[in-house]
């Protein structure tokens, strides 16, 4: 339902629309294998991390370290790319007209997208650690010294942490709108990009500036908070893991309000 369509009284900001947009975009959602396929990678490393993690505890790697690089690393791959797919679907498939002209407004369907897939990222988010956790318990792993409470805390914090991957997600495909192209970028970033922004800083005499963009902040966000073993000198942040949240949380909110002008202006016709 448009904003011109709607009944007298009803803004297009009032709950029955946004309702109604929610329940559409986790339709959409549901109607594709892409939630639960792009699940299934990190949910299995997940797995295996927490049934080896036992394992690699004489080198100093405690269960809770363990599960805090495992979801910071590869789980926010896929839950960053579930954001992107759910952004640019409607562009792939040819959609976007019809839904911009029948919903109340391009921002309002936007949040709807922000809101459902971050609805994922916390069940993303949820399944990884209980496995990582479960495999560990398991495997044998030794969760006294206050370990539980400090596994308990990374996956909350990684929770806070899945969510802003997702909205970032949905901020670089609205952005470049081309599904391809925003999942090449995404990859690319991540994976190559990051690296050699920071290894050209270093070397470069600016200094150590990891925790500082993006991926490294969200990384950071998610180790601090883990009890770091015999490795907390070779894993140490600089930064507190608050800190290094608020850091992702601005690149977060940046690259949506840039997706949000962008898609403002777009054509669809």
């Amino acid at each position: 339902m448009s904003s011109s369509d709607a009944p007298a009284g009803i803004g297009a900001w009032s709950p029955p629309v946004l309702r109604g947009l929610l329940v559409a975009e986790l339709r959409k959602m549901l109607s594709t294998s892409v939630w639960w396929a792009l699940l299934i990678p990190p949910a299995v490393i997940s797995a295996l991390a927490g049934w080896l993690a036992p394992a690699a505890s004489g080198l100093g790697l405690s269960p809770s370290l363990s599960e805090a690089s495992t979801l910071s690393s590869f789980g926010a791959i896929f839950v960053t790319l579930l954001g992107v797919v759910c952004a640019t679907s409607e562009f792939r498939h040819r959609t976007a007209t019809t839904s911009y002209l029948t919903s109340a407004g391009r921002l309002q369907l936007l949040a709807a997208k922000v809101v459902v897939c971050a609805g994922f990222a916390v069940g993303y988010a949820v399944v990884c650690a209980v496995l990582d956790l479960s495999c560990v318990a398991i495997a044998g792993g030794d969760f006294t010294g206050g370990e539980l409470v400090s596994s308990v805390e990374v996956a909350l914090v990684a929770v806070l942490v899945y969510v802003l991957w997702a909205t970032l997600g949905v901020g670089v495909g609205m952005l470049f709108g081309n599904q391809l192209a925003a999942v090449l970028v995404v990859l690319l970033y991540i994976l190559l990009g990051e690296r050699i922004i920071g290894y050209l800083a270093s070397t470069s005499g600016i200094g150590r500036i990891d925790e500082y963009l993006p991926a490294g902040a969200a990384t950071a966000a998610v180790t601090d908070v883990a009890s770091s073993g015999g490795l907390g000198l070779l894993l140490q942040n600089t930064l507190p893991w608050g800190l290094a949240l608020f850091i992702f949380l601005g690149y977060s909110l940046v690259l949506l309000l840039a997706g949000a002008a962008v898609a403002q202006s777009r054509d669809i016709t």
